[in-house]
């Protein structure tokens, strides 16, 4: 499950020891989201249900299902209104059940996140005490 949170992200995942680099490539439509796969670029299922939370004035938006990519909708031509964006994704082990994710955009954009495989929202206090104290 995905975890974004509303605390400023002071932790840069280049300066830890250890993180994980992927490159992906995606376009965005009004038709959707495609993601590349092998040479060729296939619809992505988008999860919406999002759950909010709140603690300590601090908000945890949980995304429980991962985005998933659908190889029966392959795009066969590029619409003339597209966006193409390459993503670079950095993860690195904070713990031994939360992961952090530092996704840039085109070299621009970034989104931090979390993931974890527990359900138990203890992890909140986890990732409040871990951007706020950088533990």
């Amino acid at each position: 499950m995905r975890i974004y949170s509303n605390i400023p992200v002071t932790f840069a995942v280049e300066d830890s020891q250890h993180y994980d680099v992927i490159y992906d490539e995606y376009i965005y439509t009004n038709d959707g989201l495609f993601k590349k796969y092998k040479k060729h670029f296939y619809q992505m299922d988008i999860c919406e249900e999002i759950e909010e939370y709140t603690m300590n004035n601090d908000e945890f938006f949980v995304q429980k299902q991962e985005d998933k990519l659908n190889k029966n909708k392959i795009i066969t031509t590029i619409p003339y209104k597209h966006y193409y964006v390459k993503r670079k994704t950095m993860t690195t082990l904070i713990d031994d059940d939360l992961t952090f994710v530092k996704e840039v955009d085109n070299d621009v954009f970034e989104t931090h996140y979390f993931v974890t495989d527990n359900s138990d929202y203890s992890m909140f206090e986890k990732i409040s005490s871990f951007l706020k104290n950088n533990v």
